[in-house]
């Protein structure tokens, strides 16, 4: 499971929220999951060649999270996806 630490749109860094949990993981069957904010996020992933990949649209829950979260912002960012690296031990989505 990744966590994620630090997320950009535009350019400009988004402010994230202490307890906020966002994360993704990448399970059997070509299926990814994760936390997003108070919400779960699933879907399907796929990676036709090293670098590449596309996390499509999939079913996320719909709980009113109290307090403030990034967790529209993270499945939204999540749909934009087009490659991935791994440095060290940080897996950077782009």
């Amino acid at each position: 499971e990744w966590r994620l630490v630090r997320m950009e749109r535009d350019g400009a860094a988004v402010t994230l929220y202490a307890g906020d949990a966002l994360t993704l993981a990448f399970l059997a069957g070509g299926r990814y999951g994760g936390q997003a904010g108070c919400n779960r996020v699933l879907g399907p992933w796929t990676s036709p060649r090293p670098g590449a990949l596309s996390l499509g649209g999939g079913a996320t829950t719909l709980a009113a999270c109290p307090g403030t979260s990034n967790g529209s912002v993270y499945t939204s960012a999540l749909a934009s996806v087009t490659g991935y690296a791994v440095e060290g031990d940080t897996l950077v989505l782009g």
